[in-house]
């Protein structure tokens, strides 16, 4: 009986040399551990704002693309205050690029190829529509001239947009299908011309045609 107590009493007194150990040594690491636990959220955000950098670089390479696309279409070395080197339009090979119709209104996208040596562009085309060697009608201008000039490489591209309002019930309006579209320049030289079927009016405006802009 005398042994059952005693191997009951140091029983009872290692499981509390035990406990006394768990508690003290070891019982400081879980809080050091928690201490560090907010710095891996601290590396999660630094890692989060990473894909933000990235997306700015992208952002970045796209504009420094965009812009080596449009020196590439441009001519820097161009003077644009020498009117010798205004674009001479017989240079600029005309090509239908789209055409769409809405509400009765017909858009005509018209882009323009410099065959020639780099040159400047600005303003407004002269545009003449005819049919069988007759003049049928002449665009107006869209709006005001913006001011804008252009310069244009070799191979580089420029357009205008022809719109054409719907002939039918306007008054005084006879209309006529043009077969060929003549385009001058108004201060420049050269002409070209390409081969268009649009109904206008003849002998009074029905057309509209929008100032040069740069084209892909």
């Amino acid at each position: 009986m005398i042994n059952m107590r005693r191997f009951l009493a140091v029983t009872a007194l290692s499981a509390l040399v035990l406990g006394v150990g768990a508690c003290s040594p070891k019982g400081g690491q879980p809080e050091s551990g928690a201490t560090s636990s907010p710095a891996t959220p601290s590396a999660s955000t630094s890692s989060s704002a990473a894909p933000s950098q990235s997306g700015e670089a992208g952002q970045s390479g796209e504009a420094a693309q965009s812009a080596s696309t449009d020196r590439g279409n441009q001519a820097p070395d161009v003077d644009v205050s020498d009117n010798e080197a205004r674009c001479d339009l017989s240079n600029l090979q005309p090509a239908i690029d789209s055409t769409q119709e809405a509400g009765g209104t017909t858009y005509v996208s018209l882009g323009f190829t410099n065959e020639g040596p780099s040159c400047w562009i600005d303003g407004f085309p002269q545009v003449v529509f005819s049919s069988g060697g007759s003049v049928l009608s002449t665009a107006v201008r869209e709006g005001e001239d913006p001011g804008n000039v252009y310069t244009i490489a070799q191979g580089g591209r420029v357009g205008v947009t022809l719109t054409a309002e719907s002939t039918d019930g306007v008054d005084g309006c006879n209309p006529a299908d043009s077969e060929l579209v003549d385009i001058m320049s108004e201060a420049g030289s050269g002409a070209t011309s390409l081969q268009l079927t649009l109904r206008v009016c003849q002998e009074m405006p029905s057309v509209s045609v929008s100032p040069f802009e740069p084209r892909s």
